[in-house]
C-alpha cells in the first residue's frame, strides 16, 4: 500500500535542502516505464548482471528526494517537455530510418535532459547505482542546473540517437515499439584525463548520452551533439548492437534464458 502525502518520508529536499515530507520522484520520468508496465502487465523483465536470473520486478527507479513543490516544479518544468519532445521524435522516427527532427528549442531541452542526470546522481534507488560521481563532478551537474537554460549547451554536450534494427520484424527484428520498452539502466563512464564524465541511458526507443564539459566543435559535429540556440531536436539512428552497453544487455539475457536462469513468473508467460 502506497503511503500518504501525511506519513511521507521526511526529511531535506535534495534541490531547495528544506526540512519537508519528500516524495518519490523518479530521474527518469514514469512515463517511460508506461509502455514495459502495460506490455508487462504492471511488472518490468530486468536483465541480470553476472549469474542473477531473468525476473520480474516493479522497480521503475522511484526515490524519496524531493519535497512536493520540487517535484510539482520538476515534472511541469523539465519532464513535461521532455516528454512532449521525445513522444514527438518518436512519431517522426517511424516514418524514417534516416534523422528524425522536431521543432523544440534545444537549449530548454537539454535543460531538462540536465534534470534528469542531476536527479540520477542524487537518488539512492538500485536502477542509478551506477551513477557515483566524485565530489567535483557533482558540483559540476549542480553548476549546470544553477544556469539559465540558455547556457546549458555551453558546458556539456548532449546527443539523442533512435533505436533501430537492421533486420525486418519478419526475420525476427525489433520494431521501434519493442526499443521504446526497453530501459538500459543508466552508466557512468568517467574521462582518463581531469574530471569529465559520460552518462548513457535509454528512455523511448532513444539511446542518450549526456558529457561534461562539453566537447568541442569538431568532436560535437561527429557526435551529433544538439546545437545551442536552435529550434530543432535531431535524433540519428543507432543500430543497437553496435552499442556495447545494449549488445552486452542483450546478450546478458540470451545467455540467462539458455542456462534456464528465468524466473517461475517469467516461465509461465512463455
Amino acid at each position: 500500500m502506497s503511503r500518504s502525502r501525511t506519513d511521507s518520508k521526511k526529511g531535506n529536499c535534495a534541490f531547495c535542502k528544506s526540512d519537508r515530507n519528500l516524495k518519490n520522484s523518479h530521474s527518469i520520468p514514469l512515463a517511460a516505464f508506461r509502455p514495459l508496465l502495460k506490455s508487462g502487465s504492471g511488472s518490468l523483465i530486468a536483465i541480470p548482471n553476472g549469474n542473477d536470473n531473468v525476473r520480474r520486478i516493479q522497480d521503475t527507479g522511484a526515490y524519496e528526494m524531493l519535497c512536493f513543490q520540487c517535484e510539482r516544479e520538476f515534472n511541469e518544468e523539465f519532464d513535461s517537455q521532455l516528454i512532449y519532445v521525445l513522444k514527438s521524435l518518436r512519431e517522426k522516427c517511424s516514418a524514417t530510418e534516416g534523422f528524425a527532427v522536431v521543432k523544440a528549442n534545444t537549449d530548454i531541452f537539454a535543460k531538462s535532459m540536465v534534470s534528469v542526470v542531476w536527479r540520477m546522481a542524487y537518488s539512492g534507488a538500485q536502477m542509478y547505482s551506477d551513477i557515483k560521481l566524485t565530489h567535483l563532478q557533482l558540483q559540476m551537474i549542480n553548476d549546470l542546473m544553477s544556469k539559465e537554460a540558455d547556457q546549458t549547451l555551453r558546458f556539456c554536450s548532449i546527443s539523442i540517437a533512435h533505436l533501430i534494427d537492421k533486420r525486418t520484424p519478419e526475420a525476427g527484428g525489433f520494431t521501434r515499439e519493442h526499443f521504446s520498452q526497453f530501459i538500459l539502466n543508466p552508466r557512468l563512464y568517467r574521462a582518463k584525463r581531469k574530471s569529465g564524465f559520460m552518462i548513457e541511458w535509454t528512455m523511448f526507443g532513444f539511446l542518450i548520452h549526456l558529457i561534461v564539459p562539453r566537447l568541442t566543435n569538431s568532436n560535437l559535429k561527429k557526435f551529433h551533439g544538439l546545437k545551442r540556440h536552435d529550434e530543432v531536436v535531431r535524433s540519428v539512428p543507432q543500430y543497437f548492437l553496435d552499442n556495447p552497453s545494449l549488445e552486452a544487455a542483450l546478450l546478458s539475457g540470451l545467455q540467462a534464458n539458455e542456462e534456464g536462469r528465468v524466473s517461475p513468473s517469467i516461465k509461465q508467460r512463455r
